[in-house]
């Protein structure tokens, strides 16, 4: 499970755009998009168990998607980060 949790000057647009394993997009049925989560993250994304069997070692997973900056962006200094980890 991915999770992603964006500050309060980010809006997460609410879609993922692109899931690519070792460069090859992942079909949407081998995930789910959680936007409703409990734990305080903006999102997650649950990988189906069928995908994960497929992994091997040195495997690259790369997840593009996209966010706007709103009206409590900090511009001009550090600011509006994003953290993502994996459980």
């Amino acid at each position: 499970m991915l999770h992603d949790k964006m500050d309060a000057g980010l809006t997460f647009d609410g879609t993922v755009v692109k899931v690519q394993k070792n460069g090859t997009e992942v079909g949407l049925t081998n995930y789910t998009l959680n936007i409703a989560t409990t734990d305080g993250c903006t999102f997650e994304l649950v990988f189906k168990q069928e995908f994960c069997n497929t992994l091997k070692a040195n495997d690259t997973i790369t997840v593009e998607y996209s966010a706007t900056l709103n009206k409590q962006a900090k511009v001009g200094r550090s600011g509006n980060t994003n953290k993502t980890w994996l459980m």
